[in-house]
């Protein structure tokens, strides 16, 4: 099934394992990138998500496999905002991203946040995000999906822990995704264990939203 649905949680995770193969793929485009809690005065957007395209050519199947994978993708943001608003150690992050991401990915994710933690350096402010389920196939072996993602992220800049205000995703040794900006994201989601976990994602450099 392809064109599907919009609106706008995770086996296979190794995460740290991946974390040495990540400093070497660390230039690469396309990925995202521990604290406990988010900041108590932090307010989630009203809805991050839009709302959900009609299902009448969708199956029961297909149409509960959206709903999941939309839930995890929104569980997978909420959780990346929180490890960024005060990055621990990769080990404490993989605990609140395991759930959401696997290998590339995580490991990927993983190092950033690792990055973020050894620099002091932290991300303030809030995203907001619109995914759009685009393919799903149940019938592969693991099921997978493919989720198109307008992130914005404009309000969502990087700092100085220690108050010494913003700086930039290049003098920190991060990818350019951690700019402050509106893009569009590519993720690939399969089902594993039961739960969708989200291994692969891409910038779309050309495309805007």
């Amino acid at each position: 099934m392809a064109g599907c649905c919009s609106r706008g949680r995770g086996g296979v995770r190794r995460g740290l394992a991946g974390l040495a193969a990540a400093a070497g793929l660390a230039g690469l485009t396309g990925v995202a990138g521990c604290s406990a809690e988010p900041d108590p005065g932090f307010v989630w957007p009203g809805d991050p998500t839009s709302a959900a395209a009609p299902t009448s050519t969708l199956d029961p199947a297909e149409t509960a496999a959206v709903e999941e994978i939309l839930a995890a993708f929104d569980g997978f943001r909420r959780a990346e905002v929180a490890v960024q608003a005060d990055p621990a150690p990769a080990y404490l992050a993989q605990e609140q991203l395991g759930d959401y991401l696997a290998d590339p990915l995580l490991g990927l994710i993983l190092f950033d946040v690792e990055t973020m933690h050894t620099r002091g350096v932290v991300r303030e402010g809030e995203p907001t995000w619109q995914p759009a389920v685009t393919d799903l196939w149940l019938h592969r072996s693991p099921p997978a999906a493919t989720v198109r993602d307008c992130l914005d992220a404009s309000g969502w800049q990087l700092a100085d822990r220690d108050g010494g205000g913003p700086t930039t995703a290049e003098s920190e040794g991060l990818p350019a995704r951690y700019a402050p900006d509106r893009y569009v994201m590519v993720f690939t989601a399969r089902l594993v264990d039961d739960q969708w976990l989200f291994d692969d994602a891409r910038v779309e450099r050309d495309e805007r939203c």
